[in-house]
């Protein structure tokens, strides 16, 4: 299956503690088949410069890309385009290449690098313009900015590998475990990682029940603490309600708890019994 991004890779050295020899060798091989993904998929891309909004944004910023490097960013960043160059910062592929089930390793890398771009795309790809917004209280823009970058990122790799939306989205959601919230991230970020997970269950519950039916779109929620009134709203060229629940205390508590690392399958569970309770 042919799968997006990345051409011939190359590790650059940061310095300190060389990794155990298995862990480089496992990296070295996923880096391998990464570059052999990306040049079967070359001829593929033409499709994605025609895709509306924002998955086409990325596909303007990845079509002149034919090299990709590892390396250690400054500043918290992800990703850097420099001409035909695609710098990505080496830890979460590391992360993926050791950790991620090894016939989605590809896909998962895809939808980060997909993600990223978007940022580019979106104008925040420098990490200190996110902090500027948390110190203005922008942690709705925030959301929404992830949002939108979480469903481009996954209508773009369709795009490219033919997979099912929804499939793509239930790697995105468990990539939300690869990065969990730490004391030293900003106090909305627990709440905004909570509501980013909820949004990839409930979109992926919401299509499966044929209440989001294009790829244009894609549904969040909102939901009370400690349970009452939730709305879920479709987002596409406007904002829509496409229903509302009554949460009980236990099921907010859960959608809460969806910024904690660990699967969700829980999470998963109950999209799906709020999808099909919606009125």
């Amino acid at each position: 299956m042919p799968v997006l991004l990345c051409a011939r890779i190359a590790v650059v050295a940061t310095g300190g503690a060389p990794a155990p020899p298995s862990a480089r060798h496992r990296r070295g091989a996923a880096a391998e088949s990464l570059a052999r993904a990306f040049e079967r998929s070359l001829p593929r891309l033409a499709p994605v410069l025609e895709l509306p909004g924002l998955a086409g944004a990325i596909g303007a910023l990845v079509a002149p890309i034919r090299r990709v490097e590892l390396a250690a960013l400054l500043h918290d960043d992800k990703v850097r385009i420099d001409g035909d160059l695609l710098v990505v910062d080496h830890h979460y592929p590391d992360l993926i290449a050791v950790k991620a089930r090894i016939d989605r390793r590809l896909q998962r890398l895809s939808l980060f690098v997909g993600h990223e771009v978007a940022h580019l795309a979106q104008g925040i790809g420098d990490k200190r313009r996110v902090s500027e917004l948390h110190a203005a209280d922008g942690e709705e823009t925030l959301l929404q900015i992830d949002l939108e970058a979480d469903h481009a990122a996954a209508v773009f790799v369709r795009a490219v590998t033919g997979e099912e939306l929804a499939a793509l989205k239930r790697d995105e959601l468990a990539s939300l475990s690869d990065f969990p919230v730490k004391l030293d991230h900003f106090p909305g970020a627990r709440e905004r990682k909570a509501r980013r997970a909820v949004a990839l269950a409930i979109d992926i519950a919401a299509r499966d029940r044929r209440l989001v039916a294009s790829d244009a779109e894609f549904a969040f929620l909102h939901w009370t603490r400690g349970g009452g009134p939730a709305s879920l709203f479709v987002q596409g060229a406007y904002r829509r309600l496409a229903g509302r629940i009554d949460l009980s205390p236990s099921e907010a508590a859960l959608l809460d708890a969806a910024a904690n690392p660990g699967p969700h399958r829980r999470l998963g569970v109950a999209a799906d019994r709020i999808a099909a309770q919606l009125r």
